[in-house]
């Protein structure tokens, strides 16, 4: 595999993660994070023809778009999390720290 096709790889899979955030499919997010974790251990070696040259500057932009599309979806995603057990009375998390506060759900309850 050629760096440009490693570069094409890397911007597919963080387009198909993107899209992956946006739906409710867990096994499709699961299978872009897999792919991206193979990718990354493959990563282009930094030797771009130069007839490749502009068409890697293209895919590499994105790229850092898709990447940021993905951060921003990520982000979102954390939020609505948050605000939904908060909405419960719950906060996210494991352990101890992690789960219901009974007195807001009474109070809650009582109106």
């Amino acid at each position: 595999m050629t760096d440009l096709e490693r570069i094409r790889s890397i911007r597919v899979a963080l387009e198909h993660l993107a899209a992956m955030l946006v739906t409710p499919n867990l096994e499709g997010l699961l299978e872009s994070e897999s792919r991206l974790r193979l990718l990354a251990g493959n990563l282009p070696s930094g030797r771009i023809d130069a007839g490749d040259r502009e068409t890697a500057v293209h895919e590499l932009a994105g790229a850092r778009e898709a990447l940021i599309r993905c951060r921003q979806l990520g982000v979102s995603l954390m939020e609505f999390v948050r605000l939904s057990f908060d909405a419960r009375g719950e906060t996210p998390g494991y352990g101890r720290r992690a789960g219901s506060m009974p007195w807001l759900r009474a109070f809650d309850a009582r109106g």
